[in-house]
């Protein structure tokens, strides 16, 4: 009973691991605004179109 319930929780667990995995490591922006995540490019951009430059600073747990 017990290799049964540890196969169950195994298969469990890994088809919960697949289907959470992003295949595009840069997820889907919800709204209208752009965002540029590489530093470089961004301050280039803002330079070029004379808007200030927002940095933000997210901690992703885990």
């Amino acid at each position: 009973m017990t290799k049964l319930f540890l196969s169950i929780a195994a298969l469990l667990f890994a088809s919960w691991f697949v289907a959470n995995s992003p295949d595009d490591p840069v997820a889907a922006e919800i709204g209208s605004v752009k965002w540029n995540r590489d530093y470089q490019s961004a301050k280039k951009i803002a330079a070029e179109s004379e808007t200030p430059l927002m940095l933000l600073f997210q901690e992703v747990p885990g």
